[in-house]
């Protein structure tokens, strides 16, 4: 189907995709938990992502982890167009415990390549260039208006693989990003045309914490000449870095 395409490209690297069948059961009808009721039923196939074997390791490693709070506001969200119990959607969804959602005045951005104040401009011409000259370690990717270069990463490592395969050459994948991560308070879009500050803003929050949760690190190296995206650049503020090396945090009310 169109749709399972599109998302094999969305999640291209990071994820495996794999057919599997599946046995969809009546849990009203079903008194004998035994294997043979599988024989009762007609199998379903499904489309599934599954986590690619990239880093054995963490098979041997507690593999729960804290949800986000955005995704689960969306599971909230969307059980409660059901009609689903409340009681049930508050304390067993939301009464978790998750990530908190960071405010917009805690978004994140990437810093500037050796904390340069500015960077060099450059063409879109010479940007892909550039990455079509680009060895396969070198990986660069636009948001907005800036190209950003994932620096001493392991080219294997799936959250890159993503980043290259979705935007190694390509425009701002700010839209793209928008389109595959929902956040309940960020707006819908709709297309590139209606992206707003608030968009671009958060789409770069976004790839900061998905490079750290990978633990890339990524810096802007150029500025597209012409801007990226249809609104202008954020005003420069003042920032502290949000880990040692990889983005920065902006403080609000305060100026570079």
């Amino acid at each position: 189907p169109e749709d399972w395409v599109k998302m094999q490209k969305f999640d291209s690297g990071q994820y495996e995709a794999q057919r599997r069948r599946v046995y969809p059961y009546d849990l009203n009808k079903l008194e004998d938990p035994a294997d043979t009721y599988e024989e009762e039923i007609t199998p379903v196939r499904c489309h599934v992502f599954v986590q690619s074997d990239y880093e054995v390791s963490l098979l041997e490693k507690p593999l729960e982890k804290k949800p986000q709070e955005r995704y689960l506001r969306l599971i909230a969200q969307g059980m409660q167009k059901v009609n689903a119990d409340p009681n049930y959607v508050e304390n067993e969804i939301m009464g978790c415990p998750y990530v908190e959602m960071r405010t917009q005045e805690e978004w994140l951005t990437f810093s500037h390549v050796s904390n340069k104040k500015n960077v060099p401009k450059i063409s879109m011409d010479k940007y892909q260039r550039i990455c079509q000259k680009a060895s396969p370690d070198d990986c660069y990717f636009i948001l907005r208006n800036h190209v950003i270069q994932l620096h001493h990463h392991d080219p294997e490592n799936p959250s890159a693989k993503w980043i290259r395969s979705n935007g190694h050459g390509n425009p701002d994948i700010s839209f793209l990003v928008h389109t595959i991560v929902v956040d309940p308070d960020v707006p819908y879009a709709g297309s590139e045309e209606g992206m707003t500050d608030l968009h671009y803003r958060w789409a770069e929050n976004h790839m900061v914490d998905f490079c750290q949760q990978a633990q890339i690190e990524a810096f802007k190296i150029y500025r597209l000449k012409g801007g990226g995206g249809n609104v202008k650049d954020t005003p420069p503020v003042t920032t502290i870095a949000a880990t040692s090396i990889t983005c920065e945090q902006k403080k609000p009310g305060q100026r570079r």
